[in-house]
């Protein structure tokens, strides 16, 4: 059974690897070369998360803000629309696309 998010979740800060990030938004992106690359310059305005060993998987903090700046542009060159609902359904659809690593306990 997934969990129902409230808004104040769903607009929270999380934390993500650059794959965790693209797995998660590729599929909006219906294959449009631009939105598939702009991923990769959402992450980077994250803050980046300290790392405790050299080879650990860089992760940022994904500002909510800058994400729906990002899936605005998106949806303006891509000339669709899709509601804040069918986003959230995307991505929660499966819970293991879009977690957070922020180390916090599982709430299934």
């Amino acid at each position: 059974m997934s969990k129902i998010l409230t808004p104040s979740e769903v607009m929270r800060p999380r934390i993500v690897s650059l794959d965790d990030l693209k797995k998660t938004l590729q599929p909006l992106c219906l294959g449009y070369a631009w939105a598939e690359g702009a991923i990769v310059d959402l992450w980077k305005k994250g803050a980046p998360v300290p790392q405790s060993h050299p080879n650990e998987v860089e992760r940022r903090i994904l500002i909510p803000e800058h994400f729906s700046a990002w899936w605005g542009e998106v949806q303006q060159r891509m000339g669709v629309e899709a509601s804040a609902a069918t986003v959230h359904k995307l991505v929660t659809s499966d819970p293991t696309k879009f977690r957070s690593h922020a180390g916090l306990p599982s709430r299934r």
